[in-house]
């Protein structure tokens, strides 16, 4: 019924709200009031004409009430009809005597609204704003449609955002629940449910099936087009992702957020089914919406974390349409703008480097302050061993692989070669040649060294010296800027191996009041 409502409001947004008193549910909407078709609908059995962009399906969803109740009532501005079990056992026994079953949603009768708002107060206030109201007099079923009102998923206003407000009044036990959606000016959804506030972005594409899909789904493809929405959260750390057909599976993936899609489930709707259709949007739908989409879910503030969204390759898949989905949207991501960088950006794999495995937190910042071109490296943050993973995964797809040495990562601070970014360099190699003895041979092979007439060397024992009044010219000599700056000396003078190559040979004499 909410799903009803949902669709009712798909071109005038506004307000559903779901009352539970001791006898009655109700359930009231804004929107489009009930149409002929409608009613046509809901008197037959798949037969409904619905948009490809509206959630319902041949009007089944209503029959559901048959489970609650023996005579349900829908109260519209258009015009008001109810169905009773008894009436309708009555009228066929007059027609097939021996007829073994009555069903309930066929001989509907019409109703005189003003009658039943007299009777009816709760029902009388709803009619107010609401334009259209189904009245669902329960028999016996109170605690189970209690309890679907606590579990209601508040995800469900997400994927349809014309539901601006969505109560859930269960008047017995004096528990009100409002799920509220706000729309931002950027396309930013605000969710706000019992005071917890989330924020999302919900993309959209829509496919069109093949042939084998619409022959494996019959009348679930009998939409010209299939829409699939992807919620990704923009607050708070990404979780397990799950499929939902407006209402969620128990079908579960390491994409994270919400993929959303009339799938083909199985017949207690929990899990998605094997076949072509499926696989279809699994394969092909799915991965150009995630491709598509990565470029906006980028938080300038924490760029890296775009990563954090895409699936994991794990020993075990979350489902059979987790396994499915993996290597086809990796590979799609692949294609485009997917490695957050140092600028803040998504580049291609191949217009990008990332850093040595074996490098610490600390020394990438001190790398980061001499960077030059901050577009050409891959994001610092891609640290942990997860989006690291993630980062080469996508470099491999995309048949690329521009993981670099510890040597090429020193020597990029130097190109251009220039006397401050020499300095900073001869710094850090220090530091590293200090803190991880086990890469110092590596370190100290990085050509960072700037010699007088232009050229980089690297600071090996006996090949680079620091000029003296008598000195051999043939030599090669660091520039005199750059030994003339005390952090530069001083980072040497740390390091035993690279003092006895830097300074040997020479009659120069270091400041003993250097820190």
């Amino acid at each position: 019924m909410v799903q009803n409502g949902a669709d009712a409001m798909k071109t005038s947004p506004g307000r559903i709200e779901v009352q539970l008193s001791n006898r009655c549910l109700y359930v009231a909407n804004q929107g489009t009031p009930l149409t002929d078709e409608g009613v046509h609908a809901l008197l037959s059995s798949h037969v409904s004409r619905k948009r490809s962009d509206e959630i319902g399906r041949f009007g089944l969803g209503f029959k559901s009430v048959a489970a609650l109740t023996d005579s349900p009532q829908i109260f519209s501005r258009s015009g008001s009809l109810g169905f009773d079990r008894g009436e309708s056992a009555d009228a066929i026994r007059a027609v097939v005597p021996a007829a073994p079953k009555f069903p309930l949603l066929r001989l509907a009768r019409p109703l005189d609204p003003d009658e039943w708002a007299e009777r009816d107060p709760q029902l009388a206030d709803l009619m107010t704003w609401a334009q259209t109201v189904v009245r669902v007099p329960l028999k016996g079923a109170r605690v189970e449609v209690s309890k679907d009102l606590e579990s209601f998923p508040r995800h469900f206003v997400l994927f349809s955002p014309q539901v601006q407000s969505l109560v859930l009044d269960n008047r017995g036990e004096h528990d009100r629940r409002e799920i509220t959606l706000v729309t931002r000016p950027d396309g930013v959804l605000e969710l706000v449910d019992r005071g917890q506030r989330s924020i999302w972005r919900v993309v959209r594409t829509r496919h069109r099936p093949g042939k084998e899909a619409v022959r494996d789904a019959g009348e679930l493809a009998a939409r010209e087009e299939i829409e699939l929405q992807w919620a990704v959260p923009l607050s708070g750390a990404p979780s397990t992702g799950s499929f939902w057909a407006f209402f969620p599976t128990e079908s579960y993936t390491t994409l994270s957020g919400i993929i959303n899609a009339p799938w083909k489930l199985s017949e207690d709707r929990r899990n998605l089914l094997e076949g072509p259709f499926n696989e279809e949007l699994l394969t092909t739908a799915l991965p150009r919406l995630v491709a598509g989409a990565l470029r906006d879910l980028v938080d300038p503030g924490n760029p890296a974390a775009v990563l954090d969204l895409l699936p994991a390759r794990g020993k075990e898949p979350r489902s059979w349409a987790d396994g499915v989905v993996n290597i086809p949207v990796m590979q799609a991501v692949a294609q485009g703008r997917c490695l957050p960088c140092l600028d803040g950006r998504l580049r291609h794999p191949r217009e990008v480097r990332m850093h040595p495995v074996e490098v610490l937190k600390a020394w990438l910042e001190d790398w980061r302050e001499g960077c030059r071109d901050e577009a050409a490296w891959v994001h610092h943050d891609v640290f942990n061993a997860e989006r690291r993973s993630k980062a080469e995964r996508l470099m491999d797809d995309a048949s690329v692989m521009n993981v670099v040495s510890l040597q090429v990562w020193l020597e990029a601070l130097v190109s251009p070669p220039e006397v401050s970014a020499c300095s900073r360099a001869v710094q850090l190699v220090a530091r590293i040649a200090r803190e991880a003895s086990q890469l110092r041979e590596q370190a100290t092979g990085a050509r960072v060294l700037l010699l007088e007439n232009g050229d980089l060397r690297s600071p090996k024992r006996g090949r680079v010296f620091v000029r003296s009044d008598a000195v051999e010219t043939h030599l090669d000599f660091i520039h005199p800027e750059l030994a003339a700056i005390p952090a530069a000396r001083h980072a040497c003078q740390q390091q035993t191996d690279l003092l006895a190559g830097f300074f040997a040979g020479t009659s120069m004499t270091l400041d003993p009041e250097l820190p």
